[in-house]
């Protein structure tokens, strides 16, 4: 219950724009979301959270830091849905940080992770 209201909450201030008090959120070791995504490392939840932190602070700007916590993430194992969303952020954030030879290496791994999973026919990436 906590995590999904921690969740809930960095969601909210997100999608009101305002990806500093998001990134505080969801990083803060004494907060809700970090103590109950502590307890429960691999929760689709808990990869959500990571994704959504690393969303923030692409937006503000903090490419390395984002590219940080995707990279972390990997070793997570998340699921098909959730890694592919992982390795678009990657893009994404690579073009935005203007590294576009990295952007295009982690597009290309998206398309071989759709074809090879089985999530063209998902409608997650048919929304995209």
């Amino acid at each position: 219950m906590r995590l999904q209201a921690s969740y809930g909450q960095a969601w909210a201030h997100f999608k009101m724009r305002d990806e500093a008090r998001t990134i505080q959120l969801l990083s803060d070791p004494s907060g809700d979301f970090q103590r109950a995504a502590q307890a429960s490392t691999n929760d689709a939840l808990v990869v959500d959270g990571h994704l959504l932190l690393a969303e923030a602070n692409s937006n503000k700007k903090e490419y390395r830091t984002a590219e940080r916590i995707l990279t972390e993430l990997a070793g997570r194992n998340p699921a098909p849905e959730l890694d592919w969303r992982r390795q678009y952020l990657l893009s994404l954030n690579a073009l935005a940080d203007q590294r576009p030879e990295d952007a295009l290496k982690t597009a290309t791994n998206l398309v071989a992770l759709a074809s090879n999973t089985n999530l063209l026919n998902r409608p997650v990436l048919h929304a995209n």
